[in-house]
Order: C-alpha cells, then sequence, then structure tokens
C-alpha cells in the first residue's frame, strides 16, 4: 500500500527481521541497502531532495525493509494519522542516521523507547510548511496545494 507517488520497500537476502536484530556486522548490509535507495532514486530522474530514505523505529511488518519514499504523500492509501506520522516523525529514522546509530552504539537498543502509540498522538504536522491539521482528510487536501511538480532533476513546491 504505497503512501506517496512514489514508495519502494528494500528488502536484504538475509532473513532479519527487525532492525533491533541488525548489529555492528551488518553495517556493510545498510551501506549497501542505502546505496541501492539511492539507485531507485536515480532511476526516477528525480532530485535526492524529493525522497525520504529510512527505518520505522516500530515497523510494522518483518522482515526488515528500507523505505524510499517521496515526500509528496499523495496517495490514496494514506488514510490515518499512523500512517502520516510513521513518515513524518522522528518515529521515521534516515538511513544516514541508521548507519551512525549502528557504528557509533553497536545496535539499535536506545530506540526501544519508541512506541506505536506516539504516532497515534502526534500532531498532524505538514512536512512542508509546518502547519498542524486537525483530521487526514483536511491534511491531504494542503499536501494537494504542495503537490510536488517533478522535473528530471528537481521536486519544487507551489
Amino acid at each position: 500500500y504505497p503512501k506517496a507517488k512514489h514508495h519502494y520497500l528494500i528488502l536484504p537476502q538475509l532473513p532479519i527481521a527487525t532492525i533491533y536484530d541488525l548489529n555492528y556486522s551488518h553495517i556493510e548490509l545498510l551501506c549497501n541497502l542505502h546505496k541501492t535507495a539511492n539507485h531507485i532514486i536515480q532511476l526516477t530522474k528525480l532530485s535526492q531532495d524529493c525522497f525520504k530514505v529510512g527505518f520505522h523505529a516500530v515497523p510494522s511488518m518483518q522482515p526488515v525493509h528500507l523505505h524510499v519514499i517521496s515526500k509528496d504523500f499523495i496517495s490514496d492509501s494514506l488514510k490515518t494519522k499512523v500512517h502520516w506520522n510513521s513518515f513524518n516523525t522522528d518515529f521515521f529514522i534516515p538511513s544516514e542516521n541508521a548507519i551512525k546509530i549502528l557504528t557509533e552504539e553497536r545496535s539499535f537498543s536506545s530506540l526501544k523507547c519508541f512506541s506505536k502509540d506516539q504516532v497515534k498522538t502526534g500532531d498532524l504536522k505538514c512536512n512542508t510548511c509546518q502547519e498542524i491539521f486537525p483530521t487526514m482528510p483536511s491534511l491531504k487536501t494542503h499536501l494537494l496545494r504542495h503537490e510536488f511538480l517533478y522535473t528530471n532533476s528537481n521536486c519544487v513546491t507551489l
């Protein structure tokens, strides 16, 4: 169920359930996943700035997977506060940060303080202008005003 115009999942070939099963020995794996994400973005012919690449602090499914998602968030599948906040709060861990955490801390145990309740209760804040909305329908209407114009090298908001 894609949550934006471009939404891809990258799964490693190793059977790893969640980010909490990763350790220092998996740094190269994370770097390779990140390189694959960059390659996918290049194939879209859009700027890297048009995308978010990362993991959920509390995964919604197994196995471990890296999200590559465009920042437009225009999708009929984007329906709930949990959907929105899982990509637009600290609950979403950029892959560069994940690599840094694993390098410095050797595991993701410091992230276990996150809970799914945090994404249920957080504000619906626009990822472009930071305006807060009371409902998903009002946020989605607003997002259409920020509709991204895709060009060969950039994405520009209106």
